[in-house]
């Protein structure tokens, strides 16, 4: 029989969860402002520009808010895990990229059907004909042309 037990399955709070969340409220600031600001535009012939101009500010401010306080969540987070201690939230992190490439020369390869009017002028396939690279010219495979 099974019992309970409390493990540790993440970790909240922290300065980094809190400028996230700063970063989060300034975007949402910042729609509000244009949504506010489109809203009295509307109802104000004289300084209609003015009100445009100012939601527009608020809009691009929230943004750079956001950016800012989410990098400095992000800069908290990196240090943190530097120096062995926990942090909530997640490190970003790249993720690859594949392309298909020529396995004789290297050179990028793209899918036949968007290359075929340019270097057949009709499909390969029903010509008989396989696709070529177009950097070195050697023949490809039809499963060797296609990108994922």
């Amino acid at each position: 029989m099974a019992t309970r037990t409390r493990k540790v399955v993440g970790y909240g709070g922290g300065l980094e969860s809190s400028a996230s969340g700063l970063g989060s409220f300034m975007l949402g600031v910042g729609i509000a402002a244009l949504l506010v600001s489109m809203i009295v535009a509307s109802n104000s012939y004289s300084a209609r520009g003015l009100w445009i101009a100012l939601g527009i500010a608020g809009f691009l401010g929230g943004i750079v808010w956001f950016v800012v306080f989410r990098a400095v969540a992000e800069i908290v987070r990196l240090l943190k895990r530097l120096n062995g201690l926990t942090y909530a939230g997640t490190i970003s992190q790249a993720r690859p990229i594949e392309a298909t490439v020529c396995s004789e020369c290297g050179g990028r390869l793209y899918d036949w059907r968007s290359s075929a009017p340019q270097q057949f002028g009709e499909d390969p396939e029903a010509s008989g004909r396989r696709p070529r690279c177009p950097h070195c010219g050697v023949e490809l495979t039809t499963d060797a042309t296609s990108c994922d």
